[in-house]
């Protein structure tokens, strides 16, 4: 037996590329990004939400911080880990139905995805955690189809995934909508859903979502907080909003297969053999998923007049789209192609590991920012007892410098009786400063004098600067 052909060898492989990233994280140092920012500052407390942000990252962030503290391993351990448990389940899933040299090639194909193999690494936190929920939930979901798994405990786990997959990220909620329409779209797995467990299951997930929505009713303004993020150039008729949504969303589902399409293309040319049969009840399944996936979010962004879709929030719904695309091509490529494919993998792997230093800490990059060098300096300037009102990523920084700092949210309400200071970065008198300062004075508060700290890039000569602004109570 050929050593590719032993599930333990793919699992090593994964195990070690992502083992490689932890310590090319850590080794690396330097500041929080804008998402590892983002989640040190959340995972420090338990809660049933974070302004827009569902809390199932950060509760497994704040439990993996229990045991190694609240570090920057800590924080590179679990987005890889999640990483890796992403890549098995869908290796064991194809591994059900293919041969493990094959079920090893298709797991491999999301280093032809961008938003995983490039982005997860770079930022994502909340996509990461929705595309580990997404493989379990695929995973499981086909256990049902093919009735190796059945009755009440089989619906129960599956709405518990749901429900999992909707407190990673909101629109993972396109998954379960495009599994479910695909399987009674194919006549084979209609009688394997049974209408009474279909039923359990979005029990179960509504009652595990159901505190997250009830804390949304309850700050609604925090949790609504980034809902412009969606809109763009909305002065405009309803047909050219439609038009915008559409255009947008095409540009991000396109730009999950681009990478993939034109590495096969060209190893197609050099390899292409007569077309095989290839017919799979999974493969069907999964290719019938994408596209009602795709179907439900066209009718998503059309109808709640969406127009600027960032492919990151298809990242759950679309991931079938690299293996699926591999599958196909390996019916239509000689055996040599497979080898050829190995060496792509290996050297985007290889791209990968050493772009992500590069581009995380070379010139102005967040990473890049000399948090390490004014946080004490803005220690020394705030008074005792005030509180610090400041963004994500700033204030993860400054809380990962200095555990002591007391931090609020600007999207948090102020009690007029309390000192507060708020801090931010960039220009000193940029529109935004001058807005937030202005309405705190609008609220009661009496504004002090602006106070600034800076100092030279990482790698760069370019200054960064973080600015301060006492809030005496009245």
């Amino acid at each position: 037996m050929k050593l590719h052909d032993k599930p333990q060898f793919w699992l090593l492989m994964f195990a070690a590329y992502f083992a490689v990233h932890v310590a090319i994280r850590v080794s690396t140092g330097g500041a929080l990004g804008l998402d590892e920012a983002q989640i040190y500052r959340h995972a420090q407390f338990l809660d049933w939400g974070y302004g827009p942000q569902p809390p199932l990252y950060a509760w497994l962030q704040f439990a993996v911080f229990q045991v190694t503290g609240d570090t920057l391993f800590g924080l590179s351990l679990l987005k890889n880990m999640l990483l890796f448990t992403t890549v098995t389940v869908w290796f064991f899933l194809f591994r059900s139905v293919l041969g493990v040299a094959t079920a090893g090639l298709l797991a491999c194909s999301f280093m032809l995805i961008p938003q995983f193999s490039w982005e997860s690494q770079r930022a994502l936190t909340h996509s990461v955690m929705a595309g580990t929920i997404t493989a379990l939930y695929f995973s499981w979901f086909w256990q049902i189809l093919s009735e190796r798994r059945v009755g009440f405990f089989a619906y129960v786990v599956l709405g518990l995934l749901i429900g999992a997959g909707v407190l990673s990220k909101a629109t993972f909620l396109i998954v379960p909508v495009g599994t479910f329409v695909a399987a009674i779209s194919i006549r084979r797995f209609r009688s394997s859903l049974s209408l009474k467990g279909v039923g359990i299951s979005l029990i179960t997930s509504v009652l595990v979502v159901g505190p997250h929505l009830a804390w949304i009713a309850a700050n609604a303004d925090a949790a609504f907080g980034s809902a412009w993020k969606f809109a763009r150039g909305v002065d405009a008729s309803a047909a050219d909003i439609a038009l915008q949504g559409v255009s947008s969303l095409t540009v991000a589902v396109l730009s999950f297969a681009l990478l993939a399409l034109l590495v096969l293309g060209i190893l197609w040319i050099f390899h292409r053999a007569p077309r095989q049969a290839v017919s799979d009840p999974l493969m069907t399944w999964l290719t019938v998923t994408v596209i009602a996936s795709i179907v439900t979010l066209l009718l998503v962004v059309i109808l709640s007049q969406t127009t600027n879709v960032k492919d990151r929030w298809l990242q759950a719904a679309l991931m079938p789209v690299g293996p699926l695309l591999v599958w196909l091509w390996l019916a239509r490529v000689g055996p040599r192609a497979s080898r050829a494919l190995c060496m792509v993998y290996a050297g985007l792997a290889v791209v990968v590991m050493v772009g992500q230093p590069y581009h995380s800490l070379a010139g102005k990059a967040y990473r890049a920012a000399p948090y390490g060098v004014l946080t004490p300096k803005l220690t020394t300037a705030l008074p005792v007892g005030y509180k610090l009102i400041v963004g994500d990523w700033a204030g993860g920084n400054l809380l990962y410098q200095n555990g002591a700092l007391a931090l609020t949210n600007p999207t948090r309400p102020l009690l007029v009786d309390q000192n507060y200071a708020v801090a931010w970065t960039g220009k000193r008198e940029s529109v935004n400063a001058l807005e937030t300062l202005s309405r705190y004075r609008e609220q009661g508060f009496v504004v002090g004098s602006t106070l600034s700290f800076s100092a030279p890039y990482r790698f760069d000569d370019s200054e960064f600067s973080i600015h301060l602004a006492l809030l005496s109570g009245s």
